[in-house]
Order: C-alpha cells, then structure tokens, then sequence
C-alpha cells in the first residue's frame, strides 16, 4: 500500500485517513467493539509502517496529525496545505 501511495497519491490517502478515524470516534460502543476495533487495529498498524514520526505513542487522532504535519498538511484544516483557505472559507 505504501509504494502505491507514494508522493502525491499518499497526501490523498492521509487526508482520507482523518475522514476514517473520524468516523471511527464518532461510531456507538457496540459498534466500535464489534466491526470498528479491527480497522482501528489496522490503521494503527498502517501508521507504525509509515516513514514518519507516527509510530510513536498517542491515539490513533494524534499519530495523525504527526503524519498530515510530516507531508506539509495543516492538521487543523482537514488536510489542507498550510496556509491555504478551506474550500469553505473566503478571503
């Protein structure tokens, strides 16, 4: 997967993986016991192969935002570069 993704296309699949865990935090407890907590296991085993500082310790959210600080991403602005608007904002 990570050859795949390599350069430009692995900025889209880090981006994506905040829309995943945010899916995954937001889920019910039953769910997250049940379907949710093998896809935690794997994106945390996806973030411990990447060739960042995500393998560290911290929730799934944190090792993240290391990880959209490492390709230049602005963690707080859903993955938009740093010091660009969000397709939502104007100015």
């Amino acid at each position: 997967i990570l050859h795949y993704f390599h350069g430009r296309q692995e900025r889209t699949l880090v981006v994506q993986l905040g829309w995943l865990i945010d899916l995954l935090e937001g889920a019910p407890e039953e769910e997250r016991r049940g379907h949710a907590r093998p896809l935690e296991r794997a994106i945390g085993d996806f973030l411990a192969q990447m060739p960042f500082e995500t393998a560290g310790r911290g929730s799934l959210r944190e090792r993240h935002r290391r990880l959209l600080e490492a390709h230049g991403l602005d963690a707080h602005r859903h993955g938009t570069q740093k010091g660009q608007n969000t397709p939502n904002q104007r100015g």
